[in-house]
C-alpha cells in the first residue's frame, strides 16, 4: 500500500496511545487511585504529541519507514497543528504550575505577615 499508509498508522497509533491516556484519567478521577494528576497527564499529552509533530516532520523514524518508500517530506499543515497543540497544552501546564505556586506564596506571606502582626 505504500508508505502513506505507514504513516497513517503510526499517526493513528499516537493518538490511539493519548486516549487510552484519556481513558485511564477518567476511570483514575471515578475511582480516585490518584495514579494520574491533571499536570500529569497533560505533560505526557505534550509528550506524545511532540513526538507525533517529530514524526511528521522527519525528525523521529521508525523501520517500517525505510521499507515503504520516502518520508523524508514534512507534512507542513500538519506539523503545525500538531506543534500548536502541543504548544497550548504546554502554555496550559505552566499556567497551572504558575498558579500553585502563587497560592503557596500568597499563603507563606500571609502567614509571615500575620505572625509579624500578631507580636
Amino acid at each position: 500500500s505504500g508508505s502513506w499508509m505507514t504513516t497513517i498508522k503510526v499517526v493513528l497509533g499516537f493518538i490511539e496511545l493519548a486516549f487510552s491516556l484519556k481513558f485511564l484519567s477518567v476511570a483514575d478521577l471515578a475511582y480516585g487511585w490518584h495514579i494520574l494528576d491533571r499536570e500529569v497527564f497533560l505533560s505526557l499529552w505534550i509528550v506524545i504529541f511532540a513526538m507525533l509533530g517529530a514524526y511528521l516532520v522527519g525528525w523521529l523514524k521508525f523501520q517500517e519507514d525505510e521499507i515503504g518508500g520516502n518520508i523524508n517530506k514534512p507534512m507542513p499543515v500538519v506539523c503545525i497543528l500538531i506543534g500548536m497543540l502541543s504548544f497550548a497544552f504546554s502554555v496550559n501546564t505552566l499556567k497551572i504550575q504558575i498558579a500553585k505556586i502563587q497560592k503557596i506564596l500568597n499563603s507563606h506571606f500571609f502567614c509571615i505577615f500575620a505572625a509579624s502582626n500578631n507580636n
